[in-house]
């Protein structure tokens, strides 16, 4: 089953960034816009994985969510990967990436890599795709970046409560996309929470930010993938 970790954005999200969509299609360049039912901030995308991981694989997630509390992620801009006027990528992001979710991002990063999943090269960046460019044209594409450029996006707080694994089926017409299961976070935990620690265990420097002592038989049970994802 093919698998990503996301966030998930609550209806008025989605419904906003639609309307961001519909202000964009008028642009002059082939790009194939996501569906805003779909619409998510991804945490990590695991590829293809056997089904028997899942047990495991929520074990863990709650081990690195244990100590966060709800927080708010903004998303203030529209941009574009790998650049404005090179768009293959259309998304609306934050100018600034909340302290708790760079701490939770960092340890959930550390936590797949120690079971094998292959660690991200480029830093965590919180943003939400909204299209995928088709163009090859030059001059289509820097109008589309011209575009991006004047794009206003008012700054809308989505508020993170939990994390996601999410199936996608990839289909001729669209992909589709089924929640495996959540892990929400404890309200509990003070909203002035601290960042997640990473553990040293021996001689091995650090380790993810889970407790590997209580988590140790749960890693057993999860083979390492092969390859990069």
């Amino acid at each position: 089953m093919r698998c990503f970790f996301c966030i998930e954005l609550d209806p008025p999200t989605r419904e906003q960034l639609a309307q961001v969509i519909q202000r964009l299609r008028s642009a002059p360049a082939q790009v194939r816009w996501v569906e805003p039912a779909l619409l998510h901030v991804t945490l990590k995308f695991l590829g293809e994985i056997d089904a028997g991981r899942i047990p495991a694989l929520q074990a863990i997630v709650r081990q690195v969510v244990a100590p966060c509390a709800p927080f708010a992620l903004t998303l203030d801009r529209v941009g574009a990967f790998p650049h404005l006027d090179r768009a293959r990528v259309i998304w609306a992001g934050a100018r600034q990436t909340p302290a708790p979710l760079a701490s939770m991002a960092a340890a959930f990063e550390e936590a797949l890599c120690e079971v094998g999943f292959a660690k991200e090269q480029k830093p965590f960046t919180a943003h939400v795709t909204l299209g995928r460019v088709r163009e090859e044209q030059a001059s289509s594409l820097r109008a589309l970046g011209e575009r991006l450029r004047a794009a206003a996006l008012a700054p809308m707080a989505v508020k993170v409560e939990g994390i996601t694994l999410m199936q996608s089926v990839l289909r001729p017409q669209g992909p589709t996309y089924t929640p495996v299961f959540t892990v929400g976070f404890d309200r509990r935990n003070s909203a002035d929470q601290k960042p997640i620690r990473l553990k040293t265990v021996g001689g091995n420097g650090p380790q993810r930010g889970v407790d590997l002592d209580n988590t140790a038989e749960l890693l057993d049970q999860i083979e390492p993938e092969a390859g990069p994802r």
